[in-house]
């Protein structure tokens, strides 16, 4: 398997990342190019950074709602994400407030209860989604683009989204389901992790709160708290709309204005702080648990999406964690032999997310792992990446602009870091970006914005007697990685 094909999903989102337009009324862009007919992948390699992207449209509605629009014919298909600035940073002082007004919206509208709202949904043959994070809250709607079928689903997502009943009885549901999650969440550390980052992380920052709060409180959330977070967040000024599928531009500017007029109407949430890296806490956290691997996390705090050297980090962190043929993959899966799989990501948080390090290892080898990553990354500052590394990856980005057949899922959520981040107007620009690249760039940026000493460690498992790392390439008994379980 070579870095192209490993990687070539990992890029795919970003390759389709395309800037919002500005502006109070429907102004309209498109960007169109062609690609010969390929004869095989093959020939992927040999092309120039020549896309040809869908056309992206975007305006504002009156009540300042952004909305972008694909226009894709292919299928009779209507994709459609009403995304909120309400993620769990804006908790406050009540942790999990965000997801629990998330959580209710599903349980009924005033007028229909839940069980009302998921038969027509049902009967429409429409699939409803919604997820948070710690930025945002989300939802998404597949349709047919018959009129006759999305002009009731999106008048029903619209009541979904304004005009929740926020019950007694429901609020009682969710609060039990809230907390039975809690429970779970407890004993399973892999979940754990991937809703709270350590607090020495984010020390000073909301980040550090748990996405679904604690058990405390859930419990003291009142319904006038969910009224108000509801009202402020869920406006038409801090919603964004993303629409892809067989729509002209008429039809979706009408159909913007009738999910942003039936909003609350309001302003956009003004921007949480940026966390900085000066306040993480470095050092190792040790949670002990009686599992059978130990499961490592190593962060820093990097930098938000439209920083001019986003491009170069996230490039960098392919090389080194992202996918089977990366430096950690190679040492310490086909080298030492000790975990299943090592990765290393680059989040794209609005307020600085974390570049961070997982795997799962045997306990016995948790502290020579640590150092064994350490010392990778310090030569990976040191030297940056090597030459073929680096075209293996430019071959990807031109391969995935040569294949062209992002779905409209794939387009929606690229529309979505778009919108979210105010990237640059042009459908290529990261691939662009991508293939000016060079060793001494990557290298230069990944000294400017991490160093050797800032890791912060978050390890949990059992504490034994540490061994060194085996080396598979020496004869004696060592650890295979494909005995070790997923994860």
């Amino acid at each position: 398997m070579n870095k192209a094909h490993t990687v070539l999903s990992s890029v795919l989102l970003a390759l389709l990342a395309m800037p919002l337009i500005p502006g109070s009324k429907a102004a309209a862009t498109t960007a169109e190019s062609t690609v010969s007919p390929l004869q095989s992948l093959g020939e992927i390699q040999h092309l120039e950074a020549t896309a040809s992207p869908p056309a992206v449209r975007g305006w504002k509605t009156l009540h300042g709602t952004k909305v972008l629009f694909v226009e894709a014919r292919g299928l009779p298909l209507l994709d459609v994400a009403v995304s909120f600035a309400a993620g769990s940073r804006y908790d406050g002082a009540q942790p999990g407030l965000a997801a629990m007004t998330l959580s209710l919206l599903n349980e009924g509208t005033v007028g229909k209860d839940v069980d009302a709202i998921m038969t027509a949904f049902d009967s429409l043959g429409v699939n409803v989604s919604n997820d948070i994070d710690r930025d945002h809250a989300r939802f998404t709607l597949r349709s047919l683009s018959d009129e006759a079928i999305r002009t009731p689903a999106l008048q029903l997502l619209s009541d979904v989204l304004s005009k929740p009943s926020f019950s007694a009885d429901a609020i009682r549901r969710v609060k039990s389901e809230a907390l039975d999650q809690q429970m779970r969440q407890d004993v399973a550390f892999d979940t754990w992790v991937s809703h709270r980052f350590p607090p020495p992380l984010y020390s000073r920052h909301p980040y550090a709160q748990p996405l679904y709060g604690t058990r405390e409180s859930i419990e003291k959330i009142t319904v006038d708290q969910l009224r108000a977070f509801h009202n402020k967040a869920y406006s038409a000024g801090n919603a964004i709309i993303l629409l892809v599928g067989d729509l002209s531009l008429e039809q979706a500017q009408s159909l913007s204005v009738k999910i942003a007029d039936a909003l609350p109407k309001g302003p956009a949430l003004p921007a949480t702080a940026g966390a900085h890296r000066e306040d993480s806490v470095v050092g190792t956290t040790h949670i002990e648990r009686p599992t059978l691997l130990v499961h490592l996390d190593l962060a820093q705090i990097a930098i938000p999406r439209h920083h001019p050297d986003y491009v170069a980090l996230y490039v960098a962190s392919l090389i080194f964690g992202g996918g089977f043929d990366s430096r950690l993959m190679q040492a310490l899966r086909e080298q030492h032999g000790v975990t299943y799989s090592a990765v290393a990501q680059l989040r794209n948080w609005q307020a600085r997310g974390p570049f961070h390090i997982n795997l799962s290892t045997p306990p016995e080898y948790r502290d020579a792992a640590i150092q064994r990553i350490k010392l990778m990354f310090e030569q990976f500052l040191r030297e940056g990446p090597t030459e073929q590394e680096l075209q293996n990856i430019k071959q990807s980005l031109r391969g995935e602009m040569a294949l062209d057949g992002a779905s409209n899922a794939d387009i929606l959520q690229a529309l979505l870091l778009i919108a979210r981040h105010d990237l640059p107007l042009s459908l290529t620009d990261y691939a662009k970006q991508a293939q000016r690249l060079t060793r001494e760039t990557i290298r230069v940026a990944l000294n400017t914005h991490f160093d050797t000493e800032s890791w912060v460690v978050t390890s949990t498992g059992p504490s034994i007697t540490q061994q060194a790392l085996p080396d598979l390439r020496s004869p004696g008994p060592g650890c295979r990685a494909g005995a070790l379980p997923p994860g």
